[in-house]
C-alpha cells in the first residue's frame, strides 16, 4: 500500500517534468525575399517583407543559395517572432542596421 501511495504522488512529478514546454508559435505567411548581397561586398544580406514590414532573418544562413538573386522573390515562410532586434553591419554605414528580427523554419518559393 506504500508503494502505491508513492507510486502516486512520483508518477505525476515525472510526467509533469518530462514535458517539454515550447513557447514558441510557428507562423506561415505570404512574403516577399530580398537579397541585398554578401555581407563581403558591402551587402546587406537576407530580408523578407510579410504584410507591409520588414524582418531580417536571425538564421539567414538556412536559406538555400538558390535564392540569391537580386529580384525579389514571392515566398511562403514559417518563421517565429524574436523579441528581439537583428543588427547588420553593412555598406559603409557608421552604425549597425537595426531591424525586427525573426527565426525560419521553413522557407519555399511560390
Amino acid at each position: 500500500m506504500k508503494l502505491i501511495k508513492i507510486f502516486l504522488l512520483v508518477f505525476p512529478l515525472i510526467l509533469l517534468l518530462s514535458c517539454k514546454k515550447d513557447d514558441s508559435q510557428i507562423i506561415t505567411k505570404n512574403g516577399v525575399l530580398s537579397w541585398t548581397g554578401d555581407y563581403a561586398v558591402d551587402g546587406c544580406g537576407f530580408f523578407i517583407t510579410i504584410e507591409g514590414s520588414v524582418f531580417k532573418p536571425e538564421n539567414e544562413t538556412f536559406i538555400d543559395d538558390s535564392f540569391k538573386t537580386y529580384s525579389s522573390i514571392a515566398v511562403t515562410v514559417g518563421f517565429e517572432h524574436l523579441d528581439k532586434k537583428i543588427q547588420s553591419f553593412c555598406g559603409d554605414l557608421p552604425q549597425p542596421t537595426m531591424t525586427d528580427g525573426i527565426k525560419i523554419i521553413t522557407i519555399t518559393k511560390n
